[in-house]
Formats: C-alpha cells, sequence, structure tokens
C-alpha cells in the first residue's frame, strides 16, 4: 500500500478530469476499517497520504502553482482517505461548499488531542481544517462523521 502511494506520486499528476486529480487510499476496505486492523497501520496511512501530499505541494513548478493540494482524512472509515490535486479554482470551491438539504459541512476546531494521539506530523506546506459533516438520509436519519482536512487553502 505505502508502495503504491509512493510510485504514485512521484511526479506532479498531469492528467486532471473536472478540474481535479485524486488518489484514493490503495487499500481494502475490509482491511484498513477493520477494528483488528493495529492503530500503528491506521497511523501509517494517515502519515503516508500527509507526507506524499507535502512532497506534490513541494514538486510544483512555476505553471502549477495555482494548483492546490489537499488530503482528507475520514476517521470515521479511513478507507474515504484521499489525496486530492485541484488544478481549477471553481473545482476547489465547489468541493468546499456543501451547505445542501442532504448534506452539509459545519466548520469545527480541529482536536489538538485527536491529533496528538495519532502522533502525525503534518508537513509546513500544509494547513489543517476540520469539518463535521451531516447526512440526512430518509432511510436512517442523521449521520455524522468528522473530516480532516490539510492542504493548501489560502
Amino acid at each position: 500500500m505505502v508502495k503504491r502511494i509512493v510510485v504514485a506520486t512521484k511526479c506532479f499528476p498531469t492528467q486532471f478530469i473536472h478540474g481535479y486529480w485524486h488518489l484514493p487510499l490503495p487499500a481494502g476496505r475490509d482491511f484498513i476499517s477493520s477494528g483488528k486492523t493495529p492503530f500503528k497501520i491506521k497511523r501509517l496511512c494517515v502519515q503516508i497520504l500527509l507526507d506524499r501530499a507535502g512532497r506534490l505541494s513541494k514538486l510544483k513548478t512555476e505553471k502549477e502553482m495555482h494548483t492546490r493540494v489537499i488530503v482528507m482524512i475520514d476517521l470515521s472509515d479511513l478507507w474515504n482517505s484521499h489525496i486530492i490535486v485541484f488544478n481549477q479554482e471553481d473545482a476547489f470551491k465547489a468541493f468546499f461548499e456543501r451547505n445542501f438539504v442532504d448534506q452539509k459541512w459545519i466548520p469545527q476546531v480541529m482536536n489538538g488531542k485527536l491529533l496528538k494521539r495519532w502522533g502525525i506530523k503534518i508537513p509546513r506546506s500544509l494547513e489543517a481544517v476540520c469539518y463535521l459533516e451531516e447526512i440526512m438520509d430518509e432511510d436512517i436519519g442523521c449521520r455524522e462523521r468528522e473530516l480532516w482536512f490539510f492542504g493548501e487553502f489560502t
């Protein structure tokens, strides 16, 4: 899994669809989201995504300076975590505009204790933001999850 992430982020992406490129966590959902998977493996997944996003940020040439490198971490289901590189500002803005009837992203204060517990190191080039996602589902009601984002927001 680590090798696949490293290979996929060796060079800055060149193929963007709908204004972005993304790299989902290359692991089986049953494995990475299992309660049986050791915490140190889950922590490694988060750290490698952050490290490689920091690397992509440093790889940007003059013509790529307008792009934004972001990592999304879903602690409730790590399988949903991924690196996203936006090469269009409207795609970036649209991604973060989540104020719909059935889905809302509510800004939160990043939980410093949780960050410390995970023991992850955030590359200096990346900022941290946190959202509480609320999804309204007719069948099961309201579901909530915390989403962490690390990236180039300014």
